[in-house]
């Protein structure tokens, strides 16, 4: 069933939250960060079957490279509080009617439709196929949250959302889908319009329950996320 699940977590450090630690999270990579001098890589199952940096135009190919972007995010902030990245995750639809091709175009008119791009933001995307006992396909999308200079060589400024409310918990800040901007509406509106244009009668189900796989302590609940994180190797 396709559903109009959407959430934006802050990445921060007054969370304990590494910005080349997250990045190498949600893909299944090794990354280093070079300002501590840390390698991070996670154990368990690669379920990661989507790999990209997306990039205005203008901005230095050097950053189509994870570990190149994700420590320049890390240099630019000094505060022990900085937030350094916007995640958001999306449910996407598991039909069988739905190929892998059509998750990432879904994935990247999401992109577009949030102006990430258009804003200078660089965007690290990774698409994660469902475990063999789980049906649930995801996306997770890493936002900067400074806009890269005009000549594309570094961050600069802090990207200024107007509107978005943020709630609280112990571990991390999010927006949830009844917030004042819906990005649940913005996801379910995407699909279904990526939906009527490929022939495919299909329909967010805007009224459905959520799977408890995307929002619960199984897999992307707070403590079981703090347990794969303490997993990382480091090298």
């Amino acid at each position: 069933m396709a559903i109009p699940f959407a959430r934006i977590k802050i990445i921060g450090r007054s969370q304990g939250f590494n910005a080349c630690q997250r990045a190498s999270y949600n893909s299944n990579t090794k990354i280093r960060d070079h300002r501590i001098n840390k390698t991070f890589y996670f154990k368990g199952n690669n379920t990661n079957v989507y790999h990209a940096i997306i990039l205005n135009d203008n901005v230095s190919q050097k950053f189509k490279n994870a570990e190149v972007l994700m420590n320049e995010v890390e240099r630019c902030e000094k505060r022990k509080d900085s937030q350094l990245l916007k995640e958001y995750l999306l449910a996407l639809p598991s039909e069988v009617e739905i190929s892998l091709n059509d998750r990432i175009e879904l994935t990247l008119r999401f992109i577009q439709k949030m102006n990430f791009i258009e804003n200078e933001q660089g965007v690290q995307v990774d698409i994660h196929k469902p475990l063999e006992d789980e049906s649930n396909w995801y996306a997770k999308i890493l936002v900067t949250t400074r806009k890269f200079k005009q000549d594309g060589l570094s961050l600069d400024q802090k990207v200024v959302d107007l509107g978005m409310q943020f709630k609280k918990t112990k571990s991390y800040s999010f927006i949830p889908n009844q917030a004042k901007d819906d990005i649940g509406k913005i996801w379910g509106d995407v699909q279904n319009n990526y939906f009527q244009e490929i022939g495919v009668s299909l329909k967010v189900d805007d009224k459905g329950e959520v799977p408890q796989a995307h929002i619960g302590n199984t897999k992307y609940g707070i403590l079981a996320e703090q347990n794969r994180l303490s997993k990382n190797l480091t090298i």
